[in-house]
């Protein structure tokens, strides 16, 4: 969603207040599941804070999140005025993140999806960097379906996300269980009595190399081998 930039062919632009509201309603009664915004100003315009604020606001009236592809700092700054939940990309951008926004990213609780394979510049592996030093709450996501990261386990990404100062144990769980919790799939991610049989066996142990979640030796879906 946004005033005329966004992925190109699925967006959809608003341009009031209201339009924005009605936007967010009709998705939500389509089955939306999150809300997902325009931020990028290489792509296009982007939204002004009030609309933007109407569909942060309608959305979670309607219980739902707003994530955000993110391209500026000054869009940085108008997501957290209104309220968004989480940072698609996180900043897509090569600017540096203050310390001052970094601390009020943290307090706000936004979650950030870092994609960093899809640009794993030194700027950005160093705001991460310092989200996470400052108790930033990272899950693992990839750009799946445009150029760049393989379809499946990224195990760049995986590997980047060390890179950026996660623990093993900790990249681990951000794209198993804190990645399941995230998008509210309680019963998902873990491997516990009582959850859904969603696994990928591998020949090895990834805590020894993450490179063996590339190779797939098994996959099931509720319990069902598809792979």
């Amino acid at each position: 969603m946004g005033a005329g930039g966004g992925p190109k062919g699925t967006g959809r632009e608003v341009a009031s207040p209201g339009e924005a509201a009605d936007a967010v309603r009709q998705l939500a009664g389509r089955g939306a599941v999150v809300i997902k915004v325009a931020q990028e100003p290489r792509s296009g315009p982007t939204m002004p804070e009030p609309v933007l604020a109407a569909v942060v606001a309608e959305a979670h009236e309607e219980g739902l999140a707003v994530t955000s592809h993110l391209g500026s700092l000054a869009q940085l700054d108008l997501a957290l005025a209104v309220g968004v939940d989480e940072l698609a990309h996180g900043l897509w951008s090569n600017e540096v993140i203050p310390a001052a926004t970094v601390e009020a990213m943290v307090a706000a609780g936004v979650v950030v999806v870092p994609t960093l394979h899809i640009d794993p510049s030194p700027d950005r592996l160093a705001n991460l960097r310092r989200f996470l030093a400052a108790g930033g709450r990272v899950v693992y996501g990839t750009d799946m379906g445009n150029s760049g990261p393989p379809q499946g386990i990224d195990t760049m990404e995986l590997e980047l996300m060390l890179a950026a100062g996660m623990a093993l144990t900790e990249v681990l769980a951000a794209a198993t269980s804190g990645a399941a919790d995230h998008v509210g799939l309680r019963a998902k991610g873990r491997v516990v009595a009582g959850a859904v049989a969603d696994l990928v066996l591998v020949e090895g142990d990834p805590r020894a190399g993450l490179d063996v979640l590339g190779r797939p030796a098994m996959v099931l879906r509720e319990g069902a081998v598809c792979r």
